[in-house]
Order: structure tokens, then sequence, then C-alpha cells
């Protein structure tokens, strides 16, 4: 009969708890990272619409035609002639009051001395 040989069993790695944990950290952190960098596309998504619209909004006010500015400056100084006229036309009594008074105090200096 043959002699078997006796050679020892390698062991089979077997995975520690650390091992374990070792393994989920590193999924989770593939998995925040992957999260993280979606969450930052769509932010960027985002900006580049809010920056087209304004960029949309702030160009049809400029492109305002130039018979629109005339008729509103046409009445701007219908409007300044118009405030113009108003005061103007008031009776100017303020002017003579000034007037008033000094005959007033000549009147009263001519009075007392009588």
């Amino acid at each position: 009969m043959a002699k078997k040989k006796n050679n020892p069993k390698k062991a089979t790695p077997q995975e520690t708890v650390l091992d374990k944990i070792a393994v989920k950290v590193g999924r989770l952190a593939g998995e925040l990272v992957a999260g993280k960098n979606h969450l930052v596309e769509m932010a960027e998504e985002k900006i580049d619409l809010v920056k087209s619209t304004i960029q949309n909004i702030t160009a049809k006010k400029k492109a305002i035609p130039k018979k629109a500015v005339k008729a509103k400056a046409k009445k701007a100084a219908v409007k300044s002639a118009s405030a113009a006229v108003k005061k103007s036309s008031r009776p100017a009594t303020k002017k003579a009051s000034p007037v008033k008074k000094a005959t007033k105090k000549v009147a009263k200096k001519a009075s007392a001395k009588k």
C-alpha cells in the first residue's frame, strides 16, 4: 500500500469582520460620490437654464422699436409743456404781496405822524 502524503490543508481565507466593514464602507463611499456627481450635474443644468432665461428676457427688453421711444419722448415733452403752461397761467399774487406790505407800512407811518 502506498502511503498518503500528509500535507497540511491550506486554510481558506475567511473574511474577517474588519474586511466586511471595509467592503461596505467602500461601497457606500462609491455611492456617495456617484450621488454627489449627479447632484452637481443637475445643479449645473439648472444654473445654465436660469442664465439663458435671463439672457432671453434682457434681449427682449433691448429690442424696443425706435418709434415707440420717440412716441414716449413726445408724450413726456407734451406733459412737461402742459405743466409749464399751468404754472404760468396762475395769477401772480405772490409777487404783489411784498409791494402791498410796503405800502401798508408807509400808510401806518403816515397815519401815526398825523
